[in-house]
Order: structure tokens, then C-alpha cells, then sequence
């Protein structure tokens, strides 16, 4: 690893949450690549529960890693915790299930090098590593559709080809010029995973300032991790609360009441489409229409929240006022 008088070349944020054995095995994957003498590795613990915390620090004892506590429920608090330690001019976020390929530390490298002042963001691809073993109600991988595929934060080049001005990137894989993240406040922590809520959307939102800073965003298919598909995921339980999530996501992001008319309007033929097959056996298609239906009625949940709050607000001050 990098002596700590010198500058290191890229630093590698992994935040955890109560998964003390993914995030060692994390960091072992790194630790045995190529290249990673030129790497900083700092692990984040966001409020994991006491054993965990214990088990995480028993597991990176000894190794060459900076162990720091993020308090604070949130993944954007322990991104940004992560960015004001780390003292290399490109940070990497990689989650704390993700496994890096073995080529991973001296492609991210090659790219954090290259000489373009307006390069900000760097993104990579992620293939699953499904589960072992399957929960109630589990639907196999390979009738799940693109949608499921997206929520599970993969991109995968076969599935998605993307030939976007603005590319897709997960934080699951990030590399991100350090300037350009701290110029815009890092990570909103009015956005991200917390413990209780499957809201995202915090990479999307750190993209778009900074692009509208004119910096540029590219994206690399060599950088790849492996992502732990976790049993729970390919259940149609969490699939419906993080389609729900999104949907309450895009509301936040680009809501108005027109498009909420819009969505609302399509919810009779996604269920009409959803009903006629039921889980967990259908085609992609089919699990697509699905989580379509979840995706709108999240969005449409929560323009309803939104307009009828105000409402409240106002009967609430008439029945104060004299």
C-alpha cells in the first residue's frame, strides 16, 4: 500500500452496512490485485449494529485499510465521510458486495491517469454473482427482464448497450475526479439507501450537477466488478418496494402533475398486463410489467402526498387562526 507521507495515485471508498463479511471480502479481492501499492482503501462503517461493527474490525485488523465510523443512517453520509478523508485526486466508490475483477485496481489506474481535465466521472460495468441458495417465492435468473436487471444495479454489455451522451453509472462501480465531487457538496444526502427506505437516486443527481458544470462523464466496459445478488432480491417483496422507491424517486426528480395524470392513466392496463400471469412464473415480459405497475404506483403515491399535503397545511392554519 501507499506510505502515508505519499500522495496516493486513486482512493477506494467501500461503505458497509451490516455486511462485515462482504466488505472483508471486498477488500481481500483488492488487496490481491496488481497495482494496489498505489491505492489509499478506506472502509466506511454506516451505523452497522454492534456485532457487526465488531466483526468488521476483527477482519480488516492487520490489513492495510483505514476503518472510520459514519454514524449517521445513509449511504450518501458515508460516501461523503469516505470523500473527506480520502487525500488522491480520483476516488473509487465500490459497494460493499461487489467483488472487483483482477484486472480492476490497474484498469481504474490506467484511467484515473489519462491526461483530461474535463473527465469527471468514470463509470463500469457489473455482472451478477447470483445466490446460492433461494428464498420463498424466488424467481429465477434468467426470466427476470431488464427492469428487475436495472434495480439490481447491474449493466451488463449484452443487456444494455448504451450509446447515450450521458452514459448509465452505478455507484456500485464509480470512479469520480475528487474536485468535481467536492465542488458540488458530494453525495445529497436527501437521496440514497438508508436502512429503512430502498430510495436511490444519488448517483443520477451527482452526474447531472456536474455535468451541468461542463465537466464530462464516460463510461468504461474494461472496469468490471462482480455484484452479490443478495436471496431477498430476487423476490417479488423487495422488487416491489424498490420499484416503489423509484417511482417515488422520479416524482422528487422530474414530478408534475401532468405526468402524474400520465402515469396515473397507465396503471388500469399494467395491471390488466400484470394480472394475467401471476408470480412467480412468467417470462421477463411478464416481470417487467410488473415492476412497471410498482414503478407508477410509487410515482403516483407520491404526487398524491405531495398535492394533498399542502391541502392539510392550509385546514390546519384556518383552524388555528383567531
Amino acid at each position: 500500500m501507499i506510505e502515508s507521507s505519499q500522495a496516493p495515485t486513486l482512493s477506494v471508498i467501500v461503505c458497509t452496512h451490516n455486511r462485515a463479511r462482504d466488505a472483508r471480502e471486498c477488500v481481500e479481492a483488492l488487496l490481491a490485485s496488481a497495482g494496489v501499492e498505489q491505492l489509499e482503501l478506506i472502509v466506511v462503517d454506516n451505523a452497522s449494529e454492534a456485532h457487526e461493527s465488531a466483526l468488521l474490525a476483527q477482519g480488516v485488523a492487520g490489513l492495510p485499510v483505514r476503518l472510520v465510523s459514519e454514524p449517521v443512517p445513509g449511504l450518501s453520509h458515508a460516501r461523503n465521510r469516505g470523500l473527506r478523508l480520502a487525500r488522491a485526486a480520483w476516488v473509487a466508490y465500490l459497494d460493499d458486495d461487489a467483488l472487483p475483477f483482477p484486472d480492476w485496481v490497474l484498469r481504474a489506474l490506467a484511467l484515473v491517469t489519462r491526461p483530461d481535465p474535463s473527465l469527471a466521472v468514470i463509470g463500469g460495468a457489473v455482472y451478477p454473482r447470483w445466490p446460492e441458495h433461494a428464498v420463498a417465492d424466488h424467481v429465477e435468473p434468467a426470466h427476470l427482464g431488464n427492469r428487475w436487471r436495472d434495480l439490481l444495479s447491474l449493466i451488463e454489455l449484452e443487456h444494455y448497450p448504451d450509446d447515450s451522451n450521458v452514459p448509465q453509472v452505478v455507484g456500485c462501480n464509480l470512479l469520480v475526479r475528487r474536485s468535481a465531487l467536492e465542488e458540488i457538496g458530494g453525495f445529497s444526502a436527501e437521496l440514497g439507501r438508508t436502512p429503512e427506505r430502498l430510495l436511490g437516486g444519488e448517483e443520477i443527481d451527482m452526474v447531472r450537477k456536474i455535468c451541468a458544470r461542463g465537466r464530462r462523464v464516460t463510461f468504461d466496459a474494461g472496469l468490471r466488478v462482480h455484484h452479490k445478488i443478495h436471496a431477498e432480491r430476487l423476490s417479488p417483496a423487495w422488487v416491489r418496494r424498490r420499484a416503489e422507491a423509484e417511482g417515488e424517486l422520479l416524482w422528487k426528480c422530474a414530478g408534475s402533475p401532468r405526468l402524474a395524470l400520465k402515469v396515473l392513466l397507465s396503471i388500469p392496463y399494467l395491471a390488466l398486463a400484470s394480472g394475467l400471469r401471476t408470480l412467480p412464473a412468467g417470462s421477463p415480459r411478464d416481470y417487467d410489467h410488473h415492476v412497471r405497475l410498482w414503478n407508477n404506483l410509487g410515482f403516483v403515491k407520491s404526487a398524491m402526498a405531495a398535492m394533498v399535503r399542502p391541502v392539510r397545511q392550509s385546514e390546519l392554519a384556518s383552524r388555528v387562526m383567531p
